[in-house]
């Protein structure tokens, strides 16, 4: 996942992030490839932050990676938007952190197109050309995919020992989630199914 991706507001949960890009992850972090049923995630818990960024096929989240053309992908593609600007019912932090969801972000040529100004467009633009380039799948071979970033702002950040993932209920095209945490008590990566969907860190 390029780095580009994250927003100011996320690149700014300076050290832990920085974690997730370091030397040691240099080898594992390598970018994500197209995997259908296969979602990506990277975790980073910071002083009164976790943030998650997550990169999935949009098969995994519609079923499908064209633009929707009837009545009812058109509908699949509202309702993957809103559950995923929910974010806080697919992930769902320690109680013990006291975190309230801050900021969802969306990028997707098909879930959720960029604003129409010419510094969107730019900015769409060179997504799109990073995004081919990482994952090699450009317009020829049809694939798509959702980069997202959500944020909590955690009154106990340190206190968080898991999330709960929820996504395999929401969307049953997604069969294994790998992910990757920085957090204060060290790196970790760890891989999810159906039957165990409680992301947990430390050892």
């Amino acid at each position: 996942m390029n780095a580009d991706f994250f927003s100011p507001s996320l690149r700014r949960l300076s050290l832990s992030m920085a974690l997730l890009f370091s030397a040691s992850f240099a080898g594992a972090h390598e970018q994500h490839t197209h995997t259908h049923g296969q979602l990506t995630m990277d975790v980073a818990i910071d002083a009164g932050t976790i943030a998650i960024a997550v990169e999935s096929p949009l098969d995994n989240l519609l079923g499908f990676e064209h633009a929707p053309r009837t009545a009812e992908e058109k509908k699949k593609v509202e309702e993957a938007r809103a559950a995923l600007k929910a974010a806080d019912a697919l992930w769902l932090p320690d109680p013990a952190a006291r975190c309230t969801l801050q900021t969802v972000e969306l990028h997707s040529d098909i879930l959720a197109p960029a604003a129409p100004s010419d510094k969107g467009k730019k900015a769409a633009h060179r997504h799109a050309h990073d995004h081919d380039d990482a994952h090699d799948h450009g317009a020829q071979d049809g694939h798509a995919d959702l980069d997202a970033s959500i944020v909590f702002a955690c009154e106990k950040p340190e206190l968080a020992k898991f999330i709960d993932v929820k996504l395999f209920e929401r969307f049953p095209n997604i069969r294994t989630v790998h992910a990757q945490i920085a957090s204060p008590s060290g790196q970790f990566k760890r891989v999810l199914d159906p039957k165990s969907t409680r992301l947990r860190w430390g050892r």
